[in-house]
């Protein structure tokens, strides 16, 4: 799971996770310079809804899920289901990102802000079709 918070630059330090999502981790580093990294997120990228989101389509090409908390709890969104036009989301203006490593004054926030993000399971067209 990667937290809300974690900046870009302990993303591409994560053998595992570059391993796991390569395409997202090489989509994280191109955004910014150095110092960007070591502050943007991937819940912030996908949360300010910008078409120029670097890390966006990377995230919708793995099939991540958001773990958004709002006012009626905490839900798993898939990603692609959160942008609905450049510079909107799906978020409630009561959500907020649950993580663990999330410092509570942004969980506190009352705008929305994304959540940790996990793979998805996915089942292939050809496994689906065979167990039918």
């Amino acid at each position: 799971m990667i937290g809300a918070a974690t900046p870009g630059a302990v993303l591409e330090a994560d053998a595992a996770l570059t391993k796991a999502w390569p395409g997202v981790v090489e989509a994280m580093d191109l955004i910014g310079s150095t110092q960007i990294q070591g502050r943007a997120s991937l819940a912030g990228n996908l949360c300010n809804a910008s078409p120029a989101a670097d890390s966006v389509p990377a995230l919708f090409a793995a099939a991540a899920i958001a773990v958004v908390v709002g006012p009626n709890g905490k839900r798993d969104v898939p990603v692609e289901q959160i942008p609905t036009a450049p510079g909107r989301t799906s978020l409630a203006k009561a959500s907020s990102s649950w993580s663990s490593n999330s410092p509570p004054a942004r969980r506190a926030r009352r705008t929305p802000i994304c959540a940790s993000f996990r793979a998805r399971k996915w089942t292939s067209p050809s496994s689906a079709a065979a167990s039918a």
